[in-house]
């Protein structure tokens, strides 16, 4: 009884311990992004800038836009989106799971008389665009840039379960420390003509299709089930389907078997710790699932819980889920006059994102090794 009356006791201590850690963490970021100019240029979910008529119809920053420079010369948009669409429902996904719907993408998009798809009237609304220095490494020695959309219904106005983010480079073309000389400057410009017009330069060098890294979706299949997906252009220009880095199969997560994938990390735990490894194909999917909210990646396997963690999180399926405290979205689609609502976790990195941009800023040019997920 006295047993049953402590953990009683010590549930809601505990609850109020989480929540004053993570107050602190949150305050802490905070201050950080409000003493930065970099604060206003890495995540600009502002409404001023996303529903700027840039981002509508076929403007520079509108889904329609970003995919029409994808395809190949000459192909019709409407062709692009089945043949994209078809690939990712066929490619499977390895996992027990309904089948995904892209369908609905092409379901929602605003059609002419003759049923035929009007390129300029997607379904997807503008979220953020994303500035990543924190990503550089010595392939990509600035980072990266992105886009990140979220499905709705232009009838009915109903917000639907998948987003899309497009991942580019940021070129060569400048050096990283100018990138970050304008991502600074950028910032220091309020939300105005001006912050986008300079906004709008910088996408235009960077949002191209021979700077594409990938483009990943997130979306619930069946009732529960999210399913996150990777492609990248192939040498014709169409999008083809990837392994998804890092995010083994929900197989290898059996909590009742000797998983190769635990015998993997426990013979790669110094790689993992440093955040620079390869996991092998054999453990790669092509769909991460996420099966709830509070999923986590091989929980009483006797792992060191340092190395375990480290691990999950650079899983999609992890981060989106039980290891970063995120339910499924780390931006979530949103309506026409509200800001996209980032998870708690991404707020919390945007101070070391800061850190990365300012430490390019100055020179201090070395690449970081990936110790977090690639979240927005």
């Amino acid at each position: 009884m006295k047993n049953i009356y402590m953990t009683f006791l010590w549930r809601p201590i505990r609850r109020l311990i989480r929540t004053l850690a993570l107050t602190t963490l949150l305050a802490n970021a905070a201050n950080a992004v409000s003493q930065s100019p970099f604060s206003r240029s890495l995540m600009i979910n502002e409404l001023e800038v996303v529903n700027d008529l840039r981002s509508q119809n076929d403007g520079v920053w509108s889904f329609s836009h970003l995919l029409k420079t994808l395809a190949p010369t000459n192909t019709i948009l409407e062709d692009y989106l089945t043949d994209w669409i078809l690939e990712w429902r066929s490619t499977p996904s390895n996992e027990n799971t309904p089948q995904p719907r892209p369908q609905t993408i092409k379901d929602l998009w605003t059609k002419d008389s003759l049923g035929r798809l009007i390129a300029s009237r997607s379904p997807f609304r503008l979220l953020a665009v994303i500035h990543r220095p924190d990503l550089r490494t010595q392939l990509n020695p600035a980072g990266e840039g992105r886009f990140v959309f979220g499905l709705f219904n232009p009838k009915s106005q109903l917000l639907m379960p998948l987003t899309i983010i497009f991942e580019y480079r940021l070129p060569d073309s400048l050096s990283p420390q100018k990138w970050a000389s304008k991502l600074r400057d950028l910032g220091l410009s309020p939300y105005n003509q001006d912050f986008k017009q300079k906004l709008e330069q910088m996408t235009r060098i960077w949002a191209r299709p021979e700077n594409l890294l990938s483009v990943r979706s997130n979306q619930l299949i069946g009732t529960h089930h999210w399913e996150l997906r990777n492609f990248s252009r192939d040498s014709t220009g169409f999008l083809r389907s990837q392994f998804l880095p890092r995010s083994p199969a929900l197989i290898f997560n059996d909590p009742n078997s000797n998983s190769p994938l635990k015998n993997w990390i426990l013979d790669n735990q110094s790689a993992i710790r440093n955040g620079q490894y390869n996991l092998p194909n054999q453990f790669l999917s092509f769909a991460s699932l996420i099966p709830d909210e509070n999923f986590q990646w091989l929980k009483n396997q006797d792992l060191p819980e340092d190395v375990r963690k480290s691990f999950a999180m650079q899983t999609c399926n992890g981060c989106h889920a039980g290891e970063s405290g995120t339910r499924f979205l780390h931006l979530n689609p949103r309506k026409l006059f509200e800001a996209s609502r980032p998870s708690t976790y991404l707020i919390s990195e945007l101070a070391t994102r800061i850190h990365a941009a300012e430490s390019m800023f100055r020179g201090e040019l070395k690449t970081l090794p990936l110790k977090s997920c690639r979240v927005h």
